[in-house]
Parts: C-alpha cells; structure tokens; sequence
C-alpha cells in the first residue's frame, strides 16, 4: 500500500507517479485549487521532491541512452 505524497494516508492508489502515489481526495484537492490561492502554492511545494525526482530518473536516462548510442557508434567504427 503506497502513501498519498499530499496527505500522508495509507490508499490503494490509481494515480501512482514513480513510488509516490494521490489519493482521490487529494487528487479532487488539486484539480479544484485556484492557482491564485496561496494553497496552491504549498501544493506546488509538496511536489517540488517528486519534479526532483523525475528529471533525476530522466537525466539518468538521457545518460545511458547517450552512452548506447556512443558504443554502437564505436562499434560501427571498428
């Protein structure tokens, strides 16, 4: 059972984003928020670690298919 990013509980998530999971709760929560309200901007805040993450995991990935391609291009070359 994952735990909701936002609000800590316990879900069986559908919305799962890496390990992090939203509850619905959570989930109506955001897709109701006026962007001007300052809970948004604290929501903004609570998926600042998930962002992190994620263009962690694409850096990495840009990474390792740029080390593939230079080994096939050497490869080739040989």
């Amino acid at each position: 059972m994952a735990r909701c990013l936002i609000c800590g509980s316990e879900v069986d998530s559908i919305l799962v984003i890496g390990k992090h999971a939203i509850c619905g709760n959570c989930e109506d929560a955001i897709l109701n928020r006026n962007p001007n309200d300052k809970e948004y901007e604290e929501l903004l805040a609570v998926f600042k670690p998930l962002s992190q993450e994620i263009l962690a995991s694409a850096e990495k990935t840009a990474e390792t298919t740029e080390q593939g391609t230079i080994e096939r291009e050497i490869k080739d070359e040989e």
